[in-house]
């Protein structure tokens, strides 16, 4: 009786995991086929949304366009096009993503944190007075003027996009890497020389510009502030450097990124906790 009971109990387990494990392969499918619907197959961006100027409560203004690709969204949106099996489109987006923001720091400025989703970098915004907006929500925006902004979280994810898909672009044997050589499809290069390049000079700024003020993840409209969050992501971008400084031909950046690592976390545990909140912010 006793064994006839935890079998029927195994059973039911079973019935109920599979019955639970349909559910989850029915939601990653459909998100899939979301992310899938935002891709742009010319370059294969992904917008962040298909509208622009749909406000966050009726007839408010912050209505933003969001019809563009953003750097913060690299690291999740790779991760999860691989969880719903769509790895052409990770590959892509990841090919888009870093080839997009690889000249931006050429200069010696700030990493462009978003971009059009046919590598428009020029992303002025601009009004349409003449529409009135969905249900009275003015003013429609065309443009996101957040591209001229200094973000400094972005570092992070593109090091973290790379750190998160290793096994993907480092394998000798399946399609691989960003800014890849010639045959990227038919062959299986390493990650490109620029790439590399490309990568280091990441974790570099972050190094150099972590105690930058800007205007976060939030992307304020006003003056550049002091976010807890975005050193936080500077220490994240330079823990993965590290990890992947092999793969990168970085071995000797590993010390340096290492004690700027140790300086970043020195300042968040005795500047950045907050007696009266009792947290970090």
């Amino acid at each position: 009786m006793v064994a006839t009971g935890s079998s029927h109990k195994r059973e039911t387990s079973s019935a109920t995991i599979s019955a639970a494990g349909r559910v989850c392969l029915a939601s990653a499918t459909l998100s899939g086929r979301v992310l899938q619907s935002l891709s742009f197959a010319p370059t294969g961006a992904i917008c962040a949304a298909a509208t622009t100027s749909l406000p966050e409560v009726v007839r408010g203004n912050r209505n933003w366009d969001y019809r563009f690709s953003w750097v913060r969204d690299a690291s999740f949106t790779i991760q999860a096009l691989w969880v719903a099996a769509c790895p052409d489109e990770a590959n892509q987006f990841f090919d888009y993503i870093s080839s997009s923001a690889a000249g931006s720091l050429d200069q010696g400025g700030d990493l462009q944190i978003v971009f059009g989703i046919g590598d428009e970098r020029d992303l002025t915004e601009r009004e349409l007075p003449q529409l009135e907006g969905w249900r009275h929500s003015a003013p429609v925006r065309v443009g996101n003027a957040a591209w001229t902004q200094r973000q400094l979280d972005v570092y992070d994810e593109l090091l973290s996009a790379v750190y998160r898909m290793s096994d993907h672009l480092f394998d000798n044997t399946h399609r691989v890497g960003p800014l890849a050589e010639s045959g990227e499809w038919d062959t299986a290069p390493d990650l490109a020389p620029a790439t590399r390049e490309f990568l280091v000079q990441l974790a570099d700024t972050a190094a150099r510009r972590w105690k930058d003020k800007d205007q976060g993840i939030w992307e304020i409209r006003g003056n550049p502030r002091d976010f807890l969050y975005s050193k936080l992501m500077c220490w994240v971008a330079l823990d993965r450097a590290v990890i992947l400084a092999d793969r990168l031909n970085a071995t000797s950046r590993s010390a340096s990124w290492t004690q700027t690592l140790d300086q970043i976390r020195e300042a968040i545990v005795t500047k950045g906790w907050s007696d009266r909140a009792k947290a970090f912010t």
